[in-house]
């Protein structure tokens, strides 16, 4: 990892002294790729960040979005930062709408995901949905079955919390019956 890590310092310098900036860009999403398998997230969201704004200056989409998604990954990884990272993948969906296909599939899934983990089964099963669809018209059908896995998820987690809660109620309504005799 060293090795690697040096050798994108190098290829930065170099990119930097031709003023390429797709390659300095892609070189320093890749240093904080190496910061965040270190645990350096700080660092790492730094370089994500760094990245994002030379991708946007040269009007690459897919790089953008790539630095989102590792954004979000890092947030996603604290829970405390949990909504953080909603709100990075929701701008992300926003960026790839104007392309659709693919890249808006792969923000809604990701999205739907992290709304499913915050227990907001709804939203996550509109974004799942809409992700499934897209990625349907890309003829991505490996994605396809990971939108009908999540959705299965959505579904079971939500009949577990309505017979929990339909439990909850009968509970409570039978302690106030014995209460009243």
């Amino acid at each position: 990892m060293e090795e690697a890590l040096s050798r994108f310092e190098e290829a930065k310098e170099l990119y930097q002294v031709v003023e390429y900036q797709p390659g300095q860009a892609h070189c320093i999403c890749s240093i904080g790729g190496i910061e965040q398998h270190r645990g350096q997230m700080d660092e790492a969201l730094s370089h994500f960040e760094e990245a994002k704004e030379l991708y946007l200056l040269d009007q690459d989409l897919g790089g953008q979005l790539n630095c989102l998604f590792n954004i979000s990954e890092l947030y996603a990884g604290d829970p405390q930062s949990m909504f953080k990272a909603i709100d990075v993948l929701q701008e992300a969906v926003n960026l790839s709408k104007a392309v659709g296909g693919y890249y808006e599939a792969r923000s809604r899934k990701n999205l739907a995901q992290l709304l499913f983990r915050t227990s907001q089964y709804l939203v996550a099963r509109e974004e799942v949905s809409r992700a499934r669809q897209l990625y349907s018209d890309c003829f991505a059908t490996s994605d396809v079955d990971d939108c009908d896995n999540l959705l299965q998820k959505i579904d079971e987690t939500e009949r577990l919390t309505t017979t929990r809660q339909n439990d909850s109620g009968r509970n409570a309504s039978s302690k106030q019956c014995c209460q009243l005799s």
